[in-house]
């Protein structure tokens, strides 16, 4: 009955113990989500500022040239592509930090 007590007791000390690594990955696993977030936040700043310098140029008709502005085009577009896999990336981070979550309070 001791020893069944005993054992018990260890193994509710494994639990906290998992419990605990359990949180700490947790809290990780946030502190990169919120990094992606605010670069992903950044992006989208840049973006919107290119975009307005695209409205601007095509306003006032100053293109540097068709091989210029598609260069720019191009530049926008790849930022663009950046910004939607970083979206994608913190979107699946945090999917898993919340799997991982709900897996290890269970």
């Amino acid at each position: 009955s001791s020893s069944k007590l005993e054992c018990l007791r260890r193994q509710l000390r494994l639990v906290h113990e998992e419990a605990e690594v359990s949180r700490c990955e947790l809290r990780e696993a946030l502190a990169d989500s919120d990094e992606w977030a605010a670069r992903t936040e950044a992006n989208r700043r840049v973006l919107r500022r290119l975009r307005e310098e695209h409205a601007t140029a095509s306003r006032e008709g100053s293109f540097f040239g068709a091989a210029g502005c598609a260069v720019h085009l191009d530049r926008i577009f790849d930022e663009q592509s950046e910004v939607e896999a970083l979206r994608a990336e913190t979107e699946l981070l945090a999917r898993e930090v919340s799997f991982a979550a709900e897996a290890r309070m269970a």
